[in-house]
Parts: C-alpha cells; sequence; structure tokens
C-alpha cells in the first residue's frame, strides 16, 4: 500500500487549525483585503496603482450648464486596483476634508501626450493628492502627477 506525503507545513493538527480558522475570520479574512489606507494629502509624494482611463465631461464655459456651447474635455481618470482613504489637513483651507472610499482619481498632468499611449492600460503613477476645488477638478480627490509609467507585467 502507497502511503501519502504530506508537506511538512501542511500538517496542522485540528485544535491548530480551528484556532487559526477563528482567528482569520476575527481579523477580517474571509476574503474581504481589509480596510483602505489611510493616505496624506499634498506635499508627501504618494505611489498608486490602476488602470488609466478618459472620461469626456463638460467644460468651459459653462460646465455642463449649456452643453451646446461647453467644450468637451479628456479627461484622464486613474481607476484604482484598491480603494484608499485621503486624510484631512486641519492646517489646510483646501485639503481639510478627509474622503474615504476613493476608486477613481483625476490626474492633473501638465501634457496630454504624457499619457496617452498609457489609456486603457495598467500604470503607476507618484505625485501629490489635493482635494478638488475648481470647475475642471472632476473627482473629490486630484492627483497632481510627477511619475507616469505602464506597470510592471
Amino acid at each position: 500500500m502507497a502511503s501519502r506525503k504530506r508537506h511538512p507545513s501542511l500538517a496542522v493538527s485540528l485544535p491548530t487549525a480551528m484556532l487559526l480558522l477563528f482567528l482569520n475570520l476575527s481579523a477580517g479574512g474571509n476574503g474581504d483585503p481589509g480596510p483602505a489606507p489611510w493616505l496624506p494629502y499634498e506635499p508627501t509624494v504618494i505611489e498608486l496603482s490602476g488602470r488609466l482611463t478618459v472620461a469626456v465631461k463638460f467644460g468651459p464655459p459653462n460646465y455642463g450648464e449649456d452643453p451646446k456651447t461647453d467644450l468637451r474635455l479628456k479627461i484622464p481618470i486613474l481607476v484604482l486596483e484598491e480603494p484608499v482613504n485621503v486624510r484631512g489637513d486641519p492646517r489646510s483651507d483646501v485639503n481639510i476634508e478627509s474622503v474615504r472610499d476613493v476608486k477613481q482619481l483625476q490626474l492633473i498632468l501638465p501634457r496630454q501626450r504624457e499619457w496617452d499611449d498609457l489609456v486603457n492600460r495598467p500604470v503607476v503613477v507618484q505625485g501629490t493628492l489635493s482635494h478638488a476645488v475648481s470647475g475642471g477638478e472632476f473627482t473629490e480627490v486630484v492627483l497632481t502627477v510627477q511619475k507616469i509609467s505602464a506597470a510592471p507585467e
């Protein structure tokens, strides 16, 4: 009769297995990745990854109030792999408000050619976060990009 070999790391007693299951479930280990991390607003440089998409939004002069005369803007949006939270800064006039469960960020880029070939691809972005303040900022939190590149495969 052939004997079955067990890998040493899989040899767990029933009481140990029950304890591990309890600890895993009590720590939120039910497949849920856990709470979203808290990130700071500017000036801290952060790095996020996700898929670069483009949203078409109404722009000046009326930002959608008169679609016949308003420009249509192509807005780069980073759709995050995992949601994040952004912690408000009580010392700031602009970034005082905390925002939870951020899934998309408008990217503020100096030139379109920097990102045109990355649309619909996974990317890694470095930059600073700030709370939206102007009519041209279409997500609650925006990311001013210092560096954007294709994500490593």
